[in-house]
């Protein structure tokens, strides 16, 4: 049986791996081929084209939540999120700006519970890290907006088909 820690100690082993747009092997990858990468890791065997990425645009959000959906991805409502589960962070204007996987829980920096992913923060390596206070700061004074409103716009969060609730 496969539990979101087992999923979250799958990705580690790929910290440090350098970003590289469209990519989908151990020698560098997006946010979609971690995706890629950790779910066939545990036999999930996703051969056929997955959304690509437009360097300039991101990746289109539907197309994402739709190809997670079609490989049996389950959408996990905000607030039962648990670590090993896919977050999608959806641009304010469109598109998925990036896609992640939740590492940690809990704490004085968490934010719907979630305080740490495993992702590429700047595109040039994959890294664990928390989202900040100051993130948090930042995305209420750009948006003019409440904080849980701008959460259940804008992230979405999965569960890979394979790992237990």
């Amino acid at each position: 049986m496969t539990t979101g820690a087992d999923i979250v100690a799958d990705a580690r082993r790929y910290l440090g791996v350098r970003y590289k747009v469209n990519g989908r092997d151990r020698d560098g990858f997006d946010c979609v081929g971690l995706i890629v990468i950790v779910g066939n890791d545990f036999g999930l065997n996703w051969q056929r084209d997955t959304p690509e990425l437009d360097p300039r645009a991101g990746v289109d959000w539907q197309n994402v939540n739709t190809e997670l959906r079609e490989f049996g991805f389950k959408e996990i409502p905000l607030g039962e999120q648990q670590i090993g589960d896919v977050m999608v962070h959806r641009l304010p204007l469109g598109g998925a700006a990036t896609i992640k996987i939740v590492s940690g829980l809990g704490g004085l920096s968490s934010f719907f519970g979630v305080s740490k992913f495993i992702n590429f923060r700047e595109p040039t390596f994959l890294e664990e890290s928390g989202l900040t206070l100051a993130d948090m700061i930042d995305i209420k004074r750009e948006l003019k907006m409440n904080m849980q409103d701008y959460v259940r716009r804008l992230w979405r969060f999965f569960r890979f088909p394979f790992v237990q609730s």
